[in-house]
């Protein structure tokens, strides 16, 4: 079994957590900021998209970036079914 990733790997995100602590993508403010900041790779590595759909209202990201990514992340639900 793979082991979750870590903050560590992603210093251009997460340079101010701790390294070695998991990432948790369900803390608004880091799902915040992986959604602002990281590139595709990231994003496919670290989120959800079910998770993130359900989460995008509480996030206070501007409304655009809100539609955007209900976007993505209903067509990704979608295709996973």
């Amino acid at each position: 079994m793979a082991s979750a990733p870590t903050y560590g790997a992603y210093p251009h995100l997460f340079w101010d957590l701790d390294p070695a602590a998991p990432v948790n993508v369900r803390h608004a403010v880091v799902l915040r900021r992986v959604l602002e900041r990281g590139s595709t790779a990231d994003i496919s590595e670290l989120v959800d998209p079910a998770g993130a759909l359900a989460s995008l209202a509480s996030l206070g990201l501007p409304e655009y970036l809100v539609q955007f990514w209900r976007s993505v992340f209903e067509r990704a639900v979608d295709t996973r079914r």
